[in-house]
């Protein structure tokens, strides 16, 4: 059992392991596994056969579930696949020259030459060209990723690969599991220079893209889901500053408040100066007998004076002509309507408020509302 136990552990099955790889981490874990052979058994599954042919001893193709050849590996080198650039050792070569030109044509053998159809123009020092072909030109050059390589294409010996090192320090059984910075920076600016300058360029695209996205996005979130007025409850003509958080508003706090009023904001640079009543407005409730002497509060309005309201923002009545008419915007009857109060439910419409008395609770004042304004403020207009 103890040998049969030792055959077991010399014994490796890798499945693909190269599946998911570029093509450096690929020879690099490869070269692992030729190493490893040499003291146990490696069976490989693969559909590179490069692979198998540089790195394997012995190559058995099934197909459909069936052997359909066994036999042993003869290749001495592998060459990288490298698609982003051109060897021009891999091609044939044909030269076209006069007393104005000299044209290297490469092509390979077993692909289709097309005859090349080009107007050449040289002018202002600037060579124009215009193409006749139904074939794109490529310029080799940085910006797109492609160099042409008076070279072979680059490869690999064994020897090279026996050479490789693949001992690593063993890790401590102690401490952070997370990789410091410097370490995560080093593997990103690595990761950075095995790109081309075309995947750099696309990359940096695509991260600007995401993150103009993710702008518009939250924008067009705010501006869909917030609604203004159900959040404003003053008008924007005006400064609120809140003195609730007062626990005691004796005598002297009152003179604090005018003083700072009159030092601060007598001049209207920051919005008119008012000072909110005591006592609640309400509007009274009209049409049925029942409930003539019911009120219901409203909540949320700023007193604006008539200067601030302009003729061609009201949407039904009139401007108010006595100091006992007022205008009322119809964010205010809006909220009004929502707020299902017994007085406004017998308001079926936005109109059916003009002619309705507003009152106070501590001053025997009334106001008409002879008007409907549309300045989307929670404003009630009066002189």
């Amino acid at each position: 059992m103890q040998g049969h136990l030792q055959k077991i552990q010399g014994f490796i099955i890798a499945d693909e392991p190269t599946g998911n790889l570029d093509e450096e981490n690929t020879i690099r874990t490869m070269a692992i596994l030729k190493k490893i052979s040499k003291e146990c058994l490696v069976l490989l599954v693969t559909h590179e056969k490069r692979i198998a042919r540089f790195f394997g001893d012995r190559i058995i193709e099934i197909r459909d579930g069936k052997v359909v050849s066994d036999k042993r590996s003869t290749s001495g080198t592998y060459e990288r696949s490298d698609d982003s650039n051109i060897y021009l050792k891999e091609f044939e070569q044909d030269n076209i020259e006069n007393s104005y030109s000299k044209f290297n044509i490469y092509y390979k053998k077993h692909e289709a030459t097309p005859v090349f159809n080009l107007n050449m123009v040289w002018k202002d020092n600037k060579l124009y060209i215009q193409n006749l072909m139904d074939y794109d030109i490529i310029f080799e050059g940085e910006e797109n990723g492609i160099q042409i390589l008076n070279t072979e294409r680059p490869a690999l010996e064994m020897e090279e690969i026996e050479n490789l090192s693949y001992d690593l320090e063993r890790l401590s059984t102690t401490g952070n599991a997370k990789l410091p910075f410097h370490e995560i920076w080093h593997i990103a600016m690595s990761n950075i220079h095995l790109m081309g300058k075309k995947q750099l360029f696309i990359t940096i695209i695509l991260i600007a893209a995401a993150v103009m996205l993710s702008i518009t996005t939250a924008k067009f979130t705010n501006m869909v889901s917030i609604n203004e007025e159900k959040i404003v409850s003053t008008d924007s003509h005006y400064t609120k500053i809140d003195f609730n958080n007062i626990s005691v508003f004796n005598h002297a706090d009152h003179l604090e408040v005018l003083n700072f009023t009159w030092k601060h904001l007598r001049n209207n640079n920051y919005g008119y100066t008012f000072f909110t009543p005591y006592s609640n407005i309400y509007i009274a409730g009209s049409g049925f007998e029942q409930i003539k002497n019911l009120k219901q509060i409203i909540n949320n309005v700023s007193y604006v004076p008539l200067a601030c309201l302009e003729k061609n923002s009201l949407v039904y009545g009139k401007m108010p002509e006595k100091r006992n008419e007022a205008v009322i915007d119809m964010q205010v009857i809006k909220n009004l309507m929502a707020s299902k109060g017994v007085v406004t439910t017998n308001f079926k419409t936005a109109q059916d408020f003009i002619g309705a008395i507003l009152k106070t609770s501590s001053y025997k004042l009334k106001l008409k509302i002879t008007g409907i304004s549309n300045n989307h403020e929670p404003a009630l207009y009066c002189g």
